[in-house]
Parts: C-alpha cells; structure tokens; sequence
C-alpha cells in the first residue's frame, strides 16, 4: 500500500484534539474507561476526570518545544564529542555494563575528529542511530529534564540525518515517554507524509488515539499497520478489541481465527528460553470478550503473566519452574516471620491491592464493604496504587473509613511500595486488580510474593494464569468445578454469589434511591409512550456478539410496539449497530441515551426499562447489581448453546467430559446467573440456549401478570434483605473464605479448591 493510500485511509484522525501533555485517556467512570488490552500502550502516571483544565502529566513541554518543520543545526566535530561524552558520563553512573557501548563512543570520537566518517558506507547512519537510542534508554532509566533535553535533540537530529522509519519511531518513542502525546501523533504524520511509515509507527499512533477514547481513528491506524504487515499480531489483536468496541463485525470472525491462531503459536513455543524472552503480544483481557476456548483463554493468561514476571523480576524460568519455585518462596516466607507462629492469638493481616479505590465501580460496589470486616478476625489493610480522582465521590472516603490501614501507595517509587507492604507482615494478598488498570496497578507486587498466600478477588473475572496468585474468589454457579481447567488458580467459593455490592446502604429504605422515579416520566424522555415495551442493555457495546445482537433484533420483530434501548458505549459504534438494525427495518426502534452525570442518575434511570437483556460471552456485572436492585428483571443465558460458535483449542474440548471449557460458558458470562439464583430467579431468567433465549424474552413481555411477578419478587427480595443484598452478612462469608485459605496453607493443602461456609 502505498503512502497516499495510508493518508486517505488516516486522513480523518483528529490531531488537533489529543491534549499535548497527556498520555491516557481522560478516565471518566461514566464513559467507560479503558481496562487493560491494547498492545504497546504506555503507563499512565496521572488522572483526570474530564473536567476542567487537563493536568500537565509530564516534562513540561515549553521546555522542549522545536517548531516541528524547523530541525536544530546538525552538531559538528567538538560539539558532538561533547553531547557524546555527557551521555557517555551520565550512563556510567547509571550502569556498570557499558562495555557495548565503546564501539559507538570510537565511532563518535572519528566523526568529531573530522576523519573518514562513512567507513563502509554506514558509519554515520550507524553513529546516529545508535546514539538516539543510548539517549532514549538513559531518558527511560533516568527521567530529568537534562536528559529529555538530550534524548530529543539526538533523535531530531538523527531524523534529519537518517531519516528512515526505525528513527521516526524512537523519536515518537522519546515524546511518548515525555507523556506528550500530541506530538508523538504529529511525528507519526509526518513519517507517513514523508513515506518512511512502518508498522510500528503506526501502531504507536492506534495506541495513542486509543488512550484518548479517538477509538474509530484509532482502529483506522491499526488497520493500517496491518496493511502494512498482515501477520503482525499486534495490530490483529487490536484491530480485534477496537472493532468489537466500535461493533464493526465486518470480518472480525477471520481476524479473531488469526488472534487465536497467533497465541496458540506462542504458546507452543514457550519451552523455549527466547520465546519467554520475547512474550507474546496477546493481552488476556482482549480475549475475555470472545468465544474460544477456556484452554485459550488460560494460556493467553499465562504467557501475560510470564511477561510481567520478565517485567518484575531479574529471570523468567519455564512455567513449570516458576510453579516450583513459587511454592518454595512461600514456605521460606512462613518459615521466615516469626508473627506467622503466632497464628491463633492475633488477627489475620489481610492486604486488598486496587488502583480503583477512587470513582470507579469497584468502589462504587465495595465501598461500606470493608467496614463490616469482624475487627476480632482480620487485620484489613487497603492498598491504593492510583490517586483519587474526585474529591466529591464519597466512596473513597467510606473506604478510608471502613478500613482498619488505608495504604496511598500512588506516586511511590516501585521498591518502595513493594517495601511498604512487606513491612506490613501481609499473611493474605488480594488483587483487585487483575489485568485491568493497565498503567495504573503495580504488576510487581504480586509477581514478587510479598504474602504466603495471594488471591483474586472480584475485580477482572478470569484466571491470570500467575503461579504467584493461589486462589480466585468465586462461587459454584459463576465457577462450576469443571471450569477450573480454564484455570491455574484453586477456586475459593463462597456461599450464594461471591459478586458484592453494598447498594442497601448507598439506596436505603424506604425508597432504595427511587424517590421521585416514574417509569412514563423515564419513558417519555427516550420518547416512547408509556405502554411502548422497553428491552434495554446497558452493558458496552463490545460484550454484544453479533448473533446476539440479531437476536434481539428478533425478538424486536415478534414484540410490537417494543423498542431496545442502549448507551451509547461508545457513540463509534451506535451508526454500526443502527446499520444492523436497518437490514431489519427497525432503526426507529433502537434507541441510544447518553451517559448521565453519576452512579445514582444511571441506577435511577434503569427504572425506564421493563425487561433487561443480558450479554452473553461477557455479560452484565455491576449493571446485573444495579438492574435488579432497581426491581428489574434482568434475562441471561448461560451454557455452551449460547454462542454461535467456539475458536481455539478445539483439541480439549471433549476431554474428561468438562463442557464448560467453553469459551461461552466462562466466567465472564455467568455472573448475572450467580446472582440470579442468589435471589431465587434462576427457573424464569436463567436460560440455556439463544433460541430459549429469544423466546423467554417475548413471552416475558408478551405476559404482563408473569413479568410483573417477577418484579415483585425482586422487589420483595429488597424489602427483606436478602442474603445478596446483606452487606454485614456478605462480609462475615468474605472472612470465613479468607481465613478457610489461611488454614488449608498452614495444613499444606493450597492445591485444592475451598469451600467455604
């Protein structure tokens, strides 16, 4: 393809409106903010929540500035001795391994001294090179404003030397680390006006418009690197993620053959030192979203996690031996501390790990939970890795209340959070993170094993593959024991759903947040008649499938007088679903509302909807909370028949007799159904199949009297306050759980699942 091809195809990005000092995207709870996925992105070292003045996240870029057309004079003989010895001094003290560094320092030091500097015709290429990539690592190891300063000016002048792709890239690598953006997005332009384009460059620039929510003109880079380069799993797998996001379903079944494919090519390679050197491209987050095989998803999750293990720490070992080694680290840790004999007189030290201590759901469902924590059995320590990002939400503060130690670990160097929290004798580690918070967590402190005993908890529903996390917290509907093939964590379960939520406190008796609420007042603002039927799903839009999404349209066509109502999740995608909708004739009928200003506006506006539809491969979770306690009926499908087809590893499949290996039936899917059978609504709501589906939805809204008995169940679950919605009694199961684990690791039986009481 050539350039003027990639330039109409990139014609329509937007530069103007990425901010120039920002890498991220405005994180904002109510636009769906990103959680992890997109291959190559950059951390995120600060926060903001959309409104006011963006804060300035990085070198402050006045200092820096070079107009973009205008290049600074090449320097000549002393004057580039001079930059050379600077940068050669500064490494020193950085690293003592510079001795691969004196070939080029020879190099320099011919060029300054005016001998023959195009030895063998690349001497000068080779110098230049080179020496913006030794400035771009010492900007990377130490990030003072002297080496930024260095760090551009090398690599400006290498462009203007060079010129080739491999230096554009470390150019707009060198303004990405400065968290400037903007211009990172103008130097990838300019390589694609000047014809020097890779698919690495573009890449970059997917993943920039990507953190800042540009998700269609991110999607066209991607589709252009993979122009570029068909088989480059980077930009397959993201092309993947974004046409979900923005349901652009043209194709994408190929495209996710190949993601899969790829992975699976990965892992057969992983016995390999170089393979685990190398990583794999996948993002177990990414594949969450898609029917394919558990096996898949586990090993996808696994080779993530060998990556970070090369992130964290010095070696990476084969999985096997990181198993092993794992288990050994733990019983030097309980052999070690004293305070662990001690078990019996004192409390258990519990450590809960999230960078969504803040506005975001997962405080928005846990924040009175900790309060209720038995003080006489645990020791609660909350670890917050991300800064609060408004100082108006009250459930930050609730946390802080609730916990015995709230931990502000954000803007901490790295070692020294590890540090904090080995000093805090952690007995059990929760993450409450996963592979979600991308930038934000600190993947470290759970690779290093800072407690006997690490967990996951709630936050991202899936394995994380990580010898170094023990347990998953769940439940046997959201994790029936067949499932845990698709698994390298024990299953610790809980009694009725393991999903927490603390709405009777957040919407009280006598009106749960409802005061004032009138379904036709609801109703008339989406501009509907009060006896139009309103299916509804709020869930984003990349959880639709595509033959889920034709099943509602169905179900549309065989309720008269029905509308399906959406968010606009992102607005990308609303064109790409109402174009679906028209080869039914029924875009009039599908209807997109914005997002609303607040957690309580959103759950007060459910009560416009009559039945909710569910998603089926990755479904409905805090909306399930918020649908139901809003008196809701909420519809869900869970099984192998609930998927139009099933991708990876096939092979396995019929294996020991363990259907729920099925991508389909994952975790993801099945947590409206954990919490359904809590409130005692499985027989009417719970359905295996799409074509049980689809007739359960018209028979639910072509009954009055049956769904209308549901409602009143639901709503009665409310006013007796039962065991799902009963935080107190929640948290007492959470203990016993918690305290189950410590028992079976001091018994030495952590290889087999807990069933708590």
């Amino acid at each position: 393809m050539g350039v003027t091809s990639l330039l109409i195809l990139l014609s329509s990005v937007p530069l103007a409106s990425v901010h120039a000092s920002y890498v991220g995207s405005p994180r904002v709870v109510n636009k769906g903010s990103f959680n992890g996925g997109i291959s190559g992105m950059g951390n995120m070292q600060c926060d903001w929540d959309g409104h006011g003045e963006e804060p300035d996240c990085g070198v402050p870029m006045h200092e820096l500035m070079m107009p973009l057309d205008s290049f600074p004079d090449v320097p000549e003989d002393m004057e580039l001795m001079d930059l050379a010895v600077k940068i050669q001094a500064q490494y020193q003290t950085l690293s003592t391994d510079v001795a691969w560094l004196e070939p080029l320092w020879q190099a320099v030091n011919m060029c300054s001294q005016g001998q023959e500097c195009d030895f063998g015709g690349n001497l000068h290429v080779w110098m230049w090179r080179n020496l913006a990539n030794v400035a771009l690592q010492l900007y990377s190891k130490n990030s003072n404003l002297d080496n930024a300063h260095h760090a551009i000016s090398v690599s400006r002048w290498a462009v203007e030397v060079v010129g080739d792709a491999p230096i554009f890239s470390a150019l707009i690598q060198v303004y990405q680390l400065l968290k400037h953006d903007r211009e990172a997005l103008l130097w990838c332009q300019k390589a694609i006006s000047m014809g020097v384009v890779n698919a690495e460059i573009l890449n970059t620039m997917g993943s920039i418009l990507h953190n800042h929510q540009k998700w269609a003109d991110s999607l066209r880079a991607f589709k252009a690197a993979n122009i570029l380069q068909p088989d480059e799993a980077v930009s397959i797998n993201n092309m993947v993620y974004l046409k979900a996001r923005c349901a652009e379903w043209d194709g994408i079944d190929v495209l996710i053959q190949k993601m899969v494919h790829a992975a699976e090519g990965d892992w057969d390679q992983m016995h390999t030192p170089e393979a685990r050197a190398a990583g794999s491209s996948a993002h177990p987050w990414i594949f969450l979203y898609f029917s394919m095989s558990m096996i898949t998803k586990r090993q996808v999750a696994q080779m993530y996690s060998v990556k970070q293990h090369l992130a964290s720490r010095i070696s990476v070992p084969a999985i096997a031996q990181m198993e092993a080694d794992v288990a050994q680290e733990s019983k030097k840790l309980l052999k070690g501390m004293t305070q662990w004999k001690g078990y019996g007189k004192e409390r258990l030290r519990v450590g809960f790990v999230s960078a969504d201590f803040r506005l975001k759901a997962t405080a928005y469902l846990c924040a009175h939970l900790f309060e209720h924590i038995d003080r006489s059995k645990l020791e609660v320590f909350l670890y917050s890795t991300f800064p609060d990002n408004n100082v108006k939400s009250g459930w930050r503060k609730s946390l802080e209340k609730g916990a015995e130690h709230f931990v502000d670990l954000a803007g901490l160097r790295e070692n020294v959070a590890l540090a904090r929290i080995r000093d805090d004798h952690i007995h059990i580690l929760v993450d409450m993170d996963g592979y979600s918070n991308e930038g934000q967590r600190i993947p470290s402190v759970f690779c290093n094993r800072l407690a006997p005993v690490q967990m996951a908890y709630f936050v991202y529903i899936g394995t994380l593959g990580s010898p170094n996390v023990d347990y998953i917290v769940t439940d046997l509907v959201a994790s029936p024991p067949s499932s845990s093939v698709g698994h390298t964590e024990k299953f610790l379960y809980l009694p009725f759903s393991f999903f927490p939520n603390n709405h009777a406190q957040l919407f009280p008796p006598p009106h749960f947040g409802l005061k004032g609420v009138r379904q036709r007042d609801l109703k008339r603002e989406i501009g509907v008649s009060e006896d139009t039927f309103v299916f509804a799903s709020f869930n984003k839009h990349m959880k639709i499938a595509p033959e889920l999404f034709e099943v509602w349209m169905r179900i549309l066509e065989r309720v008269p007088n029905s509308v399906l109502w959406m968010l606009r999740f992102p607005k990308d995608s609303e064109d790409n679903l109402l174009a679906v909708a028209a080869k039914h004739g029924l875009e009039r009928r599908v209807l997109f509302s914005d997002f609303v200003e607040t957690a309580e506006a959103n759950f007060q506006r459910l009560s416009g909807a009559d039945l909710i539809l569910d998603t089926t491969i990755y479904g409905a979770h805090t909306g399930a909370v918020d649908a139901l306690y809003a008196g809701k009926p909420l519809l869900t499908c869970i099984g192998p028949k609930c998927a139009a087809q099933v991708l990876g590893r096939t092979d396995y499949l019929n294996q020991g007799g363990h259907a729920s290996m099925l991508g389909s039936d994952s975790m993801t899917g099945r947590i409206a159904a954990s919490i359904l059978v809590s409130l005692g609504l499985e027989e009417e709501l719970i359905v295996r199949s799409l074509p049980e589906y689809e007739d359960r939805a018209v028979q639910l809204a072509s009954e009055e009297g049956r769904l209308q008995a549901l409602t009143n169940k639901i709503l009665e679950s409310r006013i007796q306050k039962n065991n799902f919605w009963d935080t107190k009694a929640y948290a007492a199961r959470l203990v016993s759980g918690i305290h189950a684990a410590w028992e079976a690791f001091l018994a030495g039986e952590t290889k087999r699942h807990i069933y708590s009481i």
